[in-house]
């Protein structure tokens, strides 16, 4: 339950109007719809790039996973293992000039989402190798890219731990994220 409720409070904030699925509810409201047309247009302005992108870091680390073992077999793999393999394979996707999903952010030089709910994570002992996954490709993109992860980065991992699917992933960004649009659309 802690570790759900992580998830959905660190969705739920949009940092003030910036962010589209806050922006946009709000925007529409102002033209006097109803608070529902107003929460769907909130909907509509998600997508692969903005609330979308936490289904393709589920996607990202999962088949990861997937690759560690079927390459290795399924035997117990420690931590460093599969750090190393996620590393080699977020390496072998920026050598193709593939986004990584889940890093970097368009409005903060760093997402103070992230760091927090790992601690916390830390604190509750939490261990899976989702995380030691997520781990991996954070490490590879601090080191060779600079660039931190963001929400969707740290949520996907802890979705896929506690057993929802990419398909989810989105679905439960927007059920957090309507109380903040809720919130605009009123307050507008």
């Amino acid at each position: 339950r802690r570790m759900f409720d992580l998830v959905l409070v660190a969705f739920h904030g949009g940092f003030g109007l910036l962010p589209p699925t806050t922006l946009v509810p709000r925007l529409v409201a102002g033209t006097g719809v109803s608070t529902a047309q107003a929460l769907a247009a909130g909907y509509l302005a998600s997508g692969p790039y903005h609330v979308g992108a936490v289904e393709h870091a589920m996607t990202l680390y999962r088949d990861i996973l997937i690759a560690f073992r079927a390459q290795r077999g399924e035997r117990d793999a420690t931590a460093g293992e599969l750090t190393a393999f996620a590393r080699e394979h977020v390496s072998g996707m920026i050598d193709r000039g593939d986004t990584v999903p889940g890093y970097g952010h368009p409005l903060l030089r760093k997402d103070p989402r992230p760091t927090h709910v790992r601690r916390v994570l830390c604190e509750m002992e939490v261990e899976s190798p989702y995380l030691d996954v997520y781990d991996g490709v954070v490490g590879f993109m601090s080191d060779h890219k600079g660039v931190p992860p963001n929400v969707d980065g740290i949520t996907g991992a802890i979705l896929l731990i506690l057993g929802f699917q990419p398909q989810h992933g989105t679905g439960l960004f927007l059920l957090a994220r309507t109380a903040a649009m809720l919130a605009h659309v009123v307050e507008e």
